[in-house]
């Protein structure tokens, strides 16, 4: 008894201050005890402590059941999620849990439709959505908690996912709080010295990219045309290769796992597609899945619509022809501006067969690639067929011909006329993307502005704060007064490079 009272005398006596590196956890970025110490309880001067050493656990707040309140949820009704209902009633621990509660849960949707319906021009909860609806299984990273992983008080559940002095937040911990528990054990005796420090951080938030503004166009050459119209017609479209899941696998080994994997990747894509907000959207290495469950769906409830085309290939059927042919190139428009007139599907290998077939056999190979390399198309680019790139033009060529862009400039080739890179990785940065239009036609007006080195992950790109191994690029145009056409009018869409025609 003796023994305890001391002990408890010697916990009282001491207490541990931490101080972190930030209180915005951040994924991918480590959190960093700076500066942890032990100090007098009572602010006294006397005897300093024992030696000692630090303990550190980390939780992350979770949602318990909306049944069953001291349980962890881990499924979460995908109906709630739609309907943007309250998350209170929307989580369940298990789908034995939430299929027994069904009956009387289903009542609950007819109300959600409503409020929604009656909210429809206010500001809607914006609720949270666990990973496990959709592709996820749970929110425990897959791993099996015995007791002494979770923490309950009251209606809050911690999960312990940590225990060392640092801790690098991941995908799973996106919205939650983190909780970190410090105290000081003495060396030699092993019991504690301090009861536990507690901090709790802000929620985990995702890193983003600095934001990309739209530049818009002093152009020169353009001064000797007439005022500009409140008639005139101006769109925008983006080009954007997305990076298909299949390719990535592997293929970026300083990139964190977690920031590779597709449901993190496609939120950030949507997300970064979506501001952008452009007319026309042109992505490429859309796998075949991802399209059908998740950017259809996704930008049809923003008013796009969309040609969708699977990419071919030729030969035996492999694993690996497999994973290069399971994507395709996606155009999406707004139905607002424009409407489909004609659909064509080229396909540039069969197109170019004949011609390449009749090529002497030393340079077939080397004319193949001239031929078939490529409206919204995924353009061929390998080392030692850059001048495959010289028949490929670009709308960025406009910076170079513009006044008060010059912070663009130094990110520009001026040899090519051409960004510095829109491709960055570990083994290799340059520009493989483009934006084609036909210049007696349409006048730039505006181009996304580009990027810098110093903006991207020294290592290379994909990173956590961007989701694919390329840039976007955008372009807004503006259409020419019949006036300036020229000799002739621009062609009628009667052609394949012309996916998308004004309405």
């Amino acid at each position: 008894m003796a023994l305890e009272e001391d002990q408890d005398s010697k916990t009282s006596q001491w207490e541990v201050s931490v101080t972190l590196s930030s209180n915005q956890p951040v994924i991918g970025t480590e959190i960093i005890t700076t500066e942890t110490k032990l100090v007098n309880s009572y602010h006294t001067i006397g005897a300093p402590p024992p030696p000692h050493s630090f303990v550190y656990t980390w939780y992350r707040h979770s949602i318990p059941c909306s049944v069953h309140r001291h349980k962890l949820a881990t499924v979460q009704c995908t109906s709630c999620a739609k309907l943007n209902a309250s998350i209170e009633k929307s989580y369940h621990c298990s789908s034995k849990c939430f299929s027994d509660a069904w009956n009387k849960h289903k009542k609950y949707h007819h109300w959600a439709a409503n409020a929604a319906r009656n909210n429809s021009t206010g500001n809607q909860q914006d609720v949270k959505k666990l990973r496990s609806s959709g592709s996820w299984p749970n929110l425990i990273d897959g791993s099996v908690l015995d007791e002494n992983a979770i923490m309950v008080e009251e209606d809050n559940i911690w999960i312990k996912v940590g225990s060392s002095n640092t801790y690098v937040p991941t995908l799973y911990d996106c919205d939650f709080r983190l909780r970190l528990h410090s105290a000081a054990v003495d060396s030699s005796l092993g019991t504690r010295l301090s009861p536990d420090n507690i901090v709790v951080t802000d929620p985990v938030i995702k890193p983003s990219h600095p934001p990309r503004k739209m530049i818009r166009l002093q152009n020169t050459l353009n001064l000797n045309f007439n005022a500009q119209s409140s008639n005139d017609v101006v769109f925008s479209v983006l080009s954007y290769n997305i990076l298909a899941d299949s390719l990535s696998i592997n293929a970026f080994g300083y990139c964190p796992k977690w920031a590779l994997a597709w449901e993190y990747r496609q939120e950030n894509l949507l997300e970064e597609i979506i501001k952008y907000d452009a007319d026309i959207l042109c992505l490429q290495e859309v796998q075949c899945d991802h399209f059908e469950n998740f950017f259809e769906p996704e930008l049809k409830k923003l008013g796009y619509s969309v040609m969708y085309k699977k990419k071919t290939g030729a030969g035996l059927f492999t694993a690996e022809s497999e994973k290069s042919t399971n994507h395709g190139c996606a155009t999406f428009y707004h139905s607002k501006l424009f409407k489909e007139i004609m659909k064509y599907e080229l396909e540039f290998d069969k197109e170019a067969s004949s011609v390449v077939n009749a090529l002497e056999p030393r340079i077939r190979f080397k004319g193949s690639h001239r031929l078939t390399s490529k409206a919204n198309t995924h353009i061929h680019w390998s080392k030692g067929h850059e001048d495959v790139t010289l028949f490929q033009v670009s709308a960025y060529s406009s910076f170079l011909h513009s006044d008060g862009v010059e912070e663009q400039w130094r990110k520009m080739n001026s040899q090519t006329s051409e960004p510095a890179f829109t491709f960055f990785s570990d083994k290799f940065f340059g520009t493989l993307d483009y934006i084609f239009y036909t210049d007696n036609s349409l006048i730039v007006e505006s181009l996304l502005e580009l990027v810098d080195r110093e903006s991207i992950d020294n290592n290379g790109i994909p990173s956590p704060a961007w989701p694919s191994d390329h840039i976007a690029l955008m372009a807004s145009f503006r259409l020419r007064p019949p006036s300036h056409w020229g000799l002739s009018p621009p062609p009628f869409p009667l052609n394949p490079w012309h996916l998308v025609a004004l309405n």
